[in-house]
């Protein structure tokens, strides 16, 4: 899996951001190369999807990566509403899944990754976590995004939707690794992230059939070789339109009050 990591981070950073490759070992330069990558405006992101069935797994993974699209439609809307466009598509077929989120404005990318997905990281699965705390993150996020100087019920109203996007995060059932830290410490009881030790690759990977089988297999334990799509890969929002392109302007992300199905 840290492999398979490497491979799609560096193969991102060649063609975004080429500074980003060093010669340190693969395993020291994942989160380096994750990090400078959200600079740029593209979020990498990877979990742990629960689920037995394909299909499962699938709506499992659709939900929590439509919960990244709408915590960072909450947080352009007010503040960079002319760089709403966002996208996110697989960058392979295997389990567990790597994902690219691609939206245009970069610092929005920048503080997901550096204070969203390390904290879900570290907080999902505990049972207590106060308002005051998820209170805290958002306002941490939209203190890096220099928000103070929007109305007062504009910035409750964004910090209130950023919160309930973090409820529904730290509920969701694929389990969130970290590929980023954090940028600036958030709380004095927060462990720092860890990449897990993942199993092994197999060294050849089986070609997907043409065509779905008629009744998924079941998942097994060891999922990183395990091929999700035996067709073409899913899209979950509208890529940015092209000059040829005359199809949706917006990403068909949930509106405003609504949880992604």
């Amino acid at each position: 899996m840290l492999k398979r990591l490497y491979d799609h981070l560096t193969a991102l950073a060649r063609r975004h951001a080429p500074h980003l490759i060093t010669q340190q070992p693969p395993e020291q330069q994942i989160k380096p190369l994750a990090s400078g990558l959200a600079r740029e405006g593209i979020l990498v992101l990877t979990g742990l999807p629960a689920g037995k069935e394909q299909s499962e797994i699938v709506a499992n993974i659709n939900v929590w990566i439509g919960l990244y699209g709408r915590m960072y439609e909450v947080l352009v809307e007010e503040l960079f509403p002319r760089h709403t466009r966002v996208h996110a598509e697989y960058v392979d077929q295997l389990l567990p899944p790597i994902l690219m989120l691609q939206g245009e404005a970069d610092h929005v990318i920048r503080v997901i990754a550096g204070y969203i997905i390390p904290y879900i990281a570290v907080r999902q699965g505990e049972r207590l976590i106060s308002e005051a705390e998820l209170d805290g993150v958002m306002q941490r996020v939209l203190e890096d995004l220099e928000a103070s100087d929007l109305k007062p019920a504009v910035y409750d109203r964004v910090k209130r939707a950023g919160v309930a996007v973090l409820h529904d995060l730290l509920k969701a059932n694929v389990k969130q690794i970290a590929l980023t830290d954090f940028i600036k410490p958030m709380f004095q009881n927060l462990p720092p992230t860890e990449l897990p030790k993942f199993e092994p690759s197999k060294p050849d990977v089986p070609p997907p059939p043409p065509t779905l089988p008629e009744t998924p297999p079941e998942t097994p334990k060891k999922m990183d070789t395990q091929v999700m799509f035996a067709s073409k890969i899913p899209i979950f929002f509208k890529k940015p339109p092209t000059n040829d392109d005359k199809g949706v302007k917006r990403p068909p992300l949930p509106p405003p009050g609504k949880k992604p199905k």
